[in-house]
């Protein structure tokens, strides 16, 4: 049987005839690395839970989500105009009779 189908090759057969068309590529010599993904979750093993002494709204953050922060460092910037009312009119009653004694 092999020797059927090499004289059809050589003699110009339907064989030889019918062969499909191969393409070639260069190949690219690069370096590579090996990774690897997962699907998973990601929890810190050290968190703190910061709670506010007073009550307002936050106009910024003072730190880098991630980062590491020092004992006594501001965190945060709370909205001042609340705080700044209320300590005028604290002392407005002390202002007013001061200025009503002129």
């Amino acid at each position: 049987m092999l020797a059927v189908l090499v004289a059809l090759n050589l003699g110009g057969g339907a064989l030889a005839q019918d062969a499909p068309v191969i393409g070639v590529a260069p190949v690219a010599i690069e370096d590579t690395s090996r990774s690897t993904e997962f699907v998973g979750r990601v929890e810190a093993l050290n968190s703190v839970d910061i709670l506010t002494r007073i009550d307002g709204f936050l106009e910024s953050r003072l730190f880098n989500e991630g980062s590491t922060v020092r004992k006594g460092q501001d965190l945060f910037l709370v909205e001042r105009s609340t705080y700044e009312i209320a300590l005028c009119r604290s002392h407005s009653p002390a202002l007013l009779s001061i200025l009503s004694s002129y």
